[in-house]
């Protein structure tokens, strides 16, 4: 995957000696240059694009700062600035035996400075995409509710029931369906429907408090870690979580500095003064359900970075979560949101919008994941079931429904259920420029970052750096407790150099199936849902899922 010789930027200890070198990716095809138009792409858009901290926030395309490989008793972090809270790339004993090491480093591989341009193209043209005066104006409206939302209907859907396996019989859940399996029937219009209109127009909705777009990032390290995911996150309007896990866990200073870096990157950027207050805004922070251990780390997060955003991020389903949400709220009232979830049932979720609590979202998908493994044990995977259990009940219509995990490309169909927002992970960021241009190469030949779960080994090792937490994520013979997810890997994909072209991808499935019934943004949607007299969805055969792919010619 790389060319043998060819090297790009130092690989050094702590002190600043070095011990290798990185390499370049191979370069795109020179007609993918030569398709950029520059002359369509603003200023501020290319302004925005160089903003990142591999480049040193530098125009210099050419220009690779050193590597730092800091090695600690239980694992090597790869990673620029000593002063950059940025997760870097980290690999524990675990993961070494699947990479491919030159000279007793791993293969650190890099994008040449061609490749770097495609990826900044991209990120000039989703930064134009996400701040002009139209966005500014839904935006806008939406917050003065000159464009309102309409609530969810709260129908009963006959093929969700059908999919849950209610009978007349027993007219309870008996069933796990996945989001797959369950489609819409498409509809005739009269209307001009654009989906590039769709697309990056009509695609925002109230999240929480405010308005913002129907998908947003969760709360993995090697995915809302870095600085530069961040910020191109909150330029979309998209919600988005600073982890608690992995090194964050025990460096609560770490979270103050990352998010301070990420709003520090915004205010540089080229967006009006009003705008700015509102890109920020989505950039929050996850914390646990220790509630004396955590209110303190909430306090911390709220004066000294800004943090009006929490997230209480946990798969646990006692009091704790019911009692770290009311001490969020007794603590900082109104001037805070506060998200939660994973959400266990819909008992769970009746206790938090009680009026104590008043929480402004519920985060369905335990279970999910593409590393989580909490559902081995024979766990169900209910989200659909827990899902369906609220958005038929008016007494949720004022809090946002939200679910990561599970949703893959089936966003359309969350959406027609009655969601507000999707979180999605790996999908989102995976293999690109701003999740800091470092790649490993895997045994299996493909390019790769690590990705663990949350309470994975890999994480819990990690986590284990520090004493105290070490007592908590293992026994005395340093094996780990309960690990609830497996060692993983994210791979590069040479056409998606830049996450804005996950983030298109995704909601371009969305944007799909609103042209597809005939609607031009969520509003619009809701209320033929709530006007329609026949259900939209239907129920997927394992044949017709497969045929819904291009599976003629693999």
């Amino acid at each position: 995957m790389y060319k043998k010789g060819i090297t790009l930027a130092r690989v050094v200890d702590p002190k600043g000696k070095k011990i290798g070198y990185s390499h370049p990716l191979p370069e795109p095809y020179p007609e993918e240059i030569s398709r950029i138009r520059y002359d369509q792409i603003s200023k501020n858009g290319l302004d925005f694009a160089y903003h990142l901290e591999c480049l040193d926030d530098t125009d210099k395309l050419k220009h690779y700062p050193d590597i730092i490989a800091d090695t600690k008793t239980f694992y090597t972090r790869y990673f620029y600035k000593h002063d950059s809270p940025s997760l870097g790339l980290i690999i524990t004993n675990i993961d070494s035996t699947r990479l491919v090491f030159k000279n007793s480093i791993p293969l650190i591989l890099q994008m040449g400075p061609q490749r770097r341009k495609v990826a900044l193209a991209q990120r000039a043209v989703f930064f134009d995409q996400n701040q002009n005066e139209t966005i500014y104006k839904i935006i806008h409206d939406l917050e003065a509710q000159i464009i309102s939302i309409p609530p969810r209907s709260n129908q009963r859907s006959k093929t969700i029931e059908a999919s849950l396996g209610f009978s007349k019989s027993y007219p309870f859940p008996t069933r796990t369906p996945a989001f797959s399996e369950l489609g819409y029937k498409k509809r005739s219009t009269d209307r001009i429907i654009s989906r590039r209109e769709i697309l990056t127009s009509g695609l925002f909705n109230k999240v929480g408090k405010y308005p913002r777009r129907i998908i947003g990032l969760g709360s993995m390290p090697p995915v809302t870690g870095w600085r530069d995911t961040l910020v191109t996150a909150a330029i979309a309007y998209m919600p988005c979580f600073i982890p608690r896990n992995s090194i964050f866990a025990f460096d609560i200073e770490r979270r103050i500095s990352l998010a301070n870096k990420a709003k520090s990157t915004i205010d540089q950027l080229k967006i009006p003064p009003a705008e700015k207050e509102r890109v920020n805004r989505n950039i929050g922070a996850s914390i646990g359900i220790d509630v004396e251990e955590e209110i303190k780390v909430a306090k911390k997060l709220y004066e000294k970075a800004g943090i009006r955003l929490f997230r209480i991020y946990t798969i646990g389903s006692d009091k704790r979560v019911i009692d770290m949400a009311q001490a969020l709220r007794a603590e900082f009232g109104d001037t805070i949101e506060i998200f939660v979830g994973q959400i266990a049932d819909k008992n769970q979720a009746l206790r938090l919008i009680s009026p104590k609590i008043r929480v402004d979202a519920l985060v369905f998908g335990h279970g999910g994941g593409q590393q989580c493994t909490s559902a081995i044990n024979g766990m169900a995977i209910t989200t659909v079931e827990d899902v369906y259990n609220v958005v038929t009940d008016p007494v949720f219509n004022s809090t946002s429904v939200i679910v990561e995990g599970g949703i893959d490309r089936s966003i359309g169909t969350a959406l027609i259920m009655g969601i507000d927002c999707c979180l999605g992970n790996q999908k989102m960021v995976h293999g690109t420029i701003e999740t800091g241009d470092l790649f490993f190469q895997h045994l299996n030949g493909k390019v790769c970052q690590p990705y663990p779960g949350s309470a994975s080994p890999v994480t819990q090792l990690i986590e284990s750096e520090d004493e105290n937490i070490r007592q908590k994520r293992s026994d005395a013979s340093g094996r780990t407790y309960n690990p609830e997810g497996k060692p993983g890997f994210m791979y590069l994909e040479k056409k998606a150099n830049s996450m804005s072209f996950w983030i298109n991808e995704y909601l371009s499935y969305a944007a799909r199936t609103l042209a597809d019934l005939g609607v031009k943004n969520i509003s619009e949607l809701r209320n033929i849902i709530k006007n329609e007299k026949t259900d939209l969805l239907r129920i997927m055969s394992e044949k017709t899922q497969y045929m819904a792919d291009a599976y003629g010619n693999h």
